[in-house]
């Protein structure tokens, strides 16, 4: 192959491929270092407030390359907390590209999708369900809900032992 007719989910990287969904990972990584320094250094969020509960929801366009959603665990206690992400409408062939990712201090703590019989898993689900425990310590956390499939998606997000902020 060449250049221009290369795989669109290999990007290189220092002489070697490097898969999509790695780089992907890797990129959420780093935005969520960023956007975690800039909520504890006193800069404002832009927009989002906190929803004094601890269940958000909102709507996320189709975008292959990722329609996101992001919330801040401000001060995460050191106790377990539960993070449960319901969406609909159920799409098999999307299932795998909508889910949401929890990280702190840039470090991945979670990472979630949806399942569905065609991609080889034992279900069809739209609920993902993440149990974790953020350090008290490392500051603040970030919830990052995503969707990469071909269909717009409404999600509510639920936190047991946490208060989400909207960023």
């Amino acid at each position: 192959m060449n250049d221009l007719t290369s795989d669109v989910n290999e990007i290189p990287a220092s002489g070697r491929d490097l898969p999509r969904r790695h780089f992907l990972a890797m990129t959420g990584a780093g935005i969520a270092s960023a956007a975690l320094a800039l909520g504890t250094t006193g800069v404002a969020f832009a927009a989002g407030t906190s929803t004094g509960s601890a269940t958000v929801s909102g709507s996320l366009g189709a975008n292959s390359g990722g329609s996101l959603a992001n919330y801040v665990i401000a001060a995460p206690s050191g106790q377990a907390i539960t993070l449960t992400m319901n969406y609909s409408p159920f799409d098999s062939e999307s299932a795998h590209r909508v889910g949401f990712n929890l990280y702190q201090q840039g470090a991945k703590l979670f990472g979630g999708t949806g399942k569905a019989t065609g991609l080889h898993d034992p279900a069809n689900t739209t609920t993902i369900t993440a149990k974790v425990t953020p350090s008290a310590t490392a500051g603040a956390a970030l919830v990052q809900v995503f969707n990469y499939g071909q269909v717009p998606i409404d999600f509510t997000l639920d936190a047991t032992g946490a208060t989400l902020t909207g960023m």
